[in-house]
């Protein structure tokens, strides 16, 4: 059993959910945070809140709640963001300024919520979710913008590393491949396969395999680490040899 206290964004579906899920199963306190309703866990440990938390003002006020009615946070994970396939017209520049607000915006707006508490503590743990889209670009017209906000997570996941260090603070990134969320739900058969086919693994990641890391990276387990993005993906990253076959 632990006291601590973790806040997570995005907790009401896909990998925030899970994340949620494995640090309850943990023993930790929990607050999600969602824009959307926060389905309940069968825990006294859990607390969800309604919070757009691409603005300032919602951020200010969900931790003024957190702090007077439980506790400074332990840890910060940043998961909130949306697919520009949910976009009406992604390759817009009112699609583009969304994704950024939401996606990189909102992670930004959450570090700098906790940091000032953590820092009068001199410790804390954030963990920030970006994507292999940073790295790897789909080949799919009109997702930039998507690739665009995840390669600004892991920039301002090592800036701001480096700005509270000193403080005690660790922040790090985790960079998924394909993993089997709702967000992903949505693609075909045809595309799946697509998918899978230059995955050494040849399968989609489980949200709880996400989880699992970024409970470590939450915890103090993870010590000295920070200013790291750590993908997981199913070797996807290192598979060239997979994708590029040589003959005799």
């Amino acid at each position: 059993m632990t006291d601590r206290l973790t806040v997570v964004t995005g907790a009401a579906s896909g990998i925030g959910r899970s994340i949620a899920a494995h640090l309850l199963d943990e023993g930790s306190r929990v607050v999600g945070l969602d824009i959307r309703p926060l389905p309940p866990f069968d825990t006294d440990r859990w607390t969800g809140l309604i919070c757009d938390v691409s603005d300032e003002q919602a951020w200010a006020g969900a931790m003024s709640q957190i702090v007077s009615d439980l506790a400074v946070p332990d840890a910060l994970v940043n998961v909130a963001g949306i697919s520009a396939r949910s976009q009406q017209e992604p390759a817009s520049a009112t699609a583009w300024m969304e994704i950024l607000r939401i996606n990189l915006l909102s992670c930004w707006l959450g570090m700098r919520a906790v940091v000032p508490h953590m820092t009068a503590r001199r410790s804390g743990k954030i963990v920030n979710i970006g994507a292999l889209a940073a790295h790897q670009p789909f080949a799919v017209p009109d997702l930039a913008g998507y690739s665009a906000s995840k390669a600004g997570v892991e920039a301002i996941t090592r800036a701001t590393a480096l700005e509270v260090a000193a403080a005690g603070i660790a922040v790090n990134c985790v960079a998924p491949g394909p993993i089997d969320t709702p967000m992903a739900a949505d693609v075909t058969d045809a595309a799946r396969a697509q998918l899978l086919a230059p995955v050494p693994m040849q399968r989609i990641g489980k949200p709880e395999e996400v989880a699992e890391l970024v409970g470590f990276l939450a915890s103090e387990r993870s010590g000295f680490l920070t200013g790291q993005v750590i993908l997981i993906d199913g070797g996807l990253s290192v598979g060239v040899h997979y994708r590029v076959r040589f003959t005799d």
